[in-house]
C-alpha cells in the first residue's frame, strides 16, 4: 500500500513549479496570509508542510523583489484583470457560483485601494 503511494508521487517539472509559485504570488497579492498559502499549497499540490512553507516563502520573496520593479497599483491591476478574465469565462460557461465569487473578490480588492489608485487602474487597465 505504501509502495503504491510512493509510486504515485512524482516531482513536478521546473515549469510546473514556476506555475505553482506564480499562483501563490497571485493569492498572496489578493490578501491571503502566509499561513493560508501553506495550507492551500499542501492541499492543492499534495506536498508536505515544509515544502509548502518553502513555496510560500519563495512566493512572498518574489513579491518583495518585484515590489521595487512594480507599483502596488500595477500588481493590483494585474490581479483584478485576471479576475475579470476569469469572470468572463465563468459567465460563458454559465458557472454563476464562480462568477459571483469573482465579483465578490473584485469588490473586496477594490476596497483596499485608495481613490487615486483606483483612478490610475481604470486608466491603465480599462
Amino acid at each position: 500500500m505504501q509502495q503504491e503511494a510512493e509510486n504515485s508521487r512524482h516531482r513536478c517539472t521546473g515549469e510546473e513549479y514556476e506555475k505553482r509559485i506564480d499562483t501563490l504570488i497571485q493569492l498572496f497579492a489578493t490578501g491571503v496570509t502566509r499561513r493560508q498559502l501553506i495550507q492551500l499549497a499542501q492541499k492543492q499540490y499534495s506536498v508536505s508542510y515544509r515544502h509548502a512553507a518553502r513555496m510560500a516563502n519563495e512566493a512572498i520573496e518574489e513579491i518583495h523583489k518585484g515590489a521595487s520593479n512594480s507599483s502596488r497599483e500595477e500588481v493590483f491591476g494585474e490581479v483584478l484583470n485576471e479576475i475579470r478574465q476569469l469572470l468572463r469565462v465563468a459567465m460563458i460557461k454559465k458557472d454563476y457560483s464562480l462568477a459571483f465569487k469573482c465579483v465578490q473578490e473584485k469588490s473586496r480588492l477594490s476596497q483596499k485601494l485608495s481613490k487615486k489608485e483606483l483612478d490610475f487602474m481604470k486608466k491603465a487597465f480599462g
